[in-house]
């Protein structure tokens, strides 16, 4: 008689960072975190681009070698928010009944998805785990808790989850996916925490990141998170509210910290937004110069806009200058500012963090708002990310929001300050091309 052994069940936390440019896929083991490779050469960052064949009209996760009729499509991510990014050319406003954006994003995580959990499969596979249980957390920009794109990301994630399942390739005609979204996202999207799949703001991930790092002493801290389309800015605070009783038998105690936001801006000032916004054909030479020819642009490529520069300069400033000029009225972080001796630390991250520009803005910023801040006596630490000593393990700064996504939903503390919660949102109405038409004017400005 055969005897039958139970298979091994496994719960895997996914963690997908959803960027303008690139996507990344964590995964936790036994608390140690793990990343989805992609490509031959196993680069844990995926591009976030679709393949369109504008003659057959079928999306593709991977482009076709064999086909020259494609558009490659890009920047759907954060164009489904703001039209200042380059835009397909190749699909009519008017067919799809959904805005390809979000056809795009749903066949895109689902295929990240799809191709995930293969990895991912395959990885336990030598474990003898045939059997998984998935929570799948996603990063989402901040507006997905405010305005009129509220809960937006949450139904691409549902509908790409869903979707997910369905596909057998990568690859899907338009017309099949147009009629998926129709038929799948108009459902109410569950309460956060209420499914195993999630959204969580990649500030607040990001922020939560810092605050729970043990090597990051208690204080007050600027995050600066340059992504290719946006600059996401924090002001958080952390502090030890009170030792408590780990273990009864050997009388340890563990400290139990108290987090906050005090502060946060997120500004269209990324490296993709100064690259199309500010190159216009000139010889001016100049930090964004040196920032478009690190991005692969030639000498005769360059048309540089020295006003724009300058408009954009002034963007950010005014952005950290709000900043500053928030956690000035706040007696906790003034107090946290004294206990630091005047130092507000600011922490650079992202993919853009290496360029100069961003630091120059932030710290002539401080000339244009020192003598409002001489009560505290503000002046700007900057804490290479580097020098972090959770970093000496050889884990990117800019996997840093897919790594604090891929733990259990339920244990993500809460942070006070932040807008996040919310209770089911229902979608009734998705095939109005005026559903995105509108961007952010009344936060981003006119001219963005």
């Amino acid at each position: 008689m055969q005897i039958m052994t139970k298979q091994k069940k496994l719960s895997i936390n996914m963690g997908i960072d959803f960027g303008t440019c690139y996507s990344k896929v964590c995964f936790e083991e036994s608390h140690k975190k793990l990343f989805v490779k992609y490509y031959s050469n196993e680069s844990v960052y995926k591009h976030s681009k679709v393949y369109y064949d504008y003659v057959n009209k079928i999306f593709y996760y991977q482009k076709p070698e064999y086909l020259n009729s494609i558009e490659t499509i890009k920047y759907f991510k954060y164009s489904m928010i703001d039209k200042s990014l380059p835009r397909s050319i190749k699909i009519p406003v008017s067919n799809p009944k959904t805005t390809y954006e979000i056809l795009c994003g749903i066949f895109f995580i689902a295929c990240l998805i799809k191709h995930s959990k293969k990895y991912i499969e395959k990885h336990y596979k030598r474990h003898g785990v045939l059997q998984f249980e998935w929570n799948i957390t996603i990063g989402v920009p901040i507006d997905n808790y405010s305005n009129e794109f509220r809960a937006l990301y949450d139904m691409i994630l549902q509908g790409a989850i869903k979707l997910s399942e369905k596909l057998n390739k990568y690859s899907i005609s338009m017309d099949i996916l147009d009629n998926f979204c129709q038929e799948n996202l108009k459902n109410t999207i569950p309460s956060f925490k209420a499914s195993p799949n999630n959204t969580l703001s990649e500030l607040y991930a990001e922020s939560l990141s810092f605050l729970q790092d043990d090597n990051v002493l208690e204080g007050l801290y600027t995050i600066v998170d340059i992504g290719g389309a946006t600059v996401d800015m924090a002001v958080i605070h952390k502090a030890l509210e009170k030792n408590i009783m780990l273990s009864m038998d050997n009388n340890t105690k563990q400290k139990k910290y108290k987090y906050c936001i005090f502060a946060k801006s997120i500004q269209p000032l990324g490296i993709e937004i100064l690259k199309h916004k500010i190159a216009k054909n000139t010889d001016s030479y100049s930090s964004i110069r040196k920032l478009l020819l690190v991005n692969g642009f030639k000498n005769t490529d360059i048309d540089y806009n020295k006003s724009e520069e300058k408009k954009f300069v002034s963007k950010m400033q005014e952005a950290f200058a709000r900043l500053a000029k928030e956690v000035r009225d706040k007696r906790i972080a003034r107090e946290a500012l004294i206990n630091q001796k005047g130092k507000l630390r600011v922490i650079l991250c992202g993919g853009g963090a290496r360029y100069k520009w961003y630091k120059d803005c932030i710290s002539s910023t401080w000339d244009r708002i020192l003598n409002t801040l001489e009560d505290v006596g503000f002046r700007l630490e900057f804490i290479s990310i580097e020098n972090l000593k959770r970093y000496y393990n050889n884990i990117d700064h800019r996997l840093i929001i897919s790594s604090g996504l891929a733990q259990d939903i339920q244990s993500i503390p809460d942070l006070d300050g932040f807008p996040w919660d919310y209770s089911g949102i229902t979608y009734s109405e998705i095939n109005q091309n005026e559903f995105l038409e509108e961007t952010m004017k009344e936060k981003y400005g006119k001219n963005l």
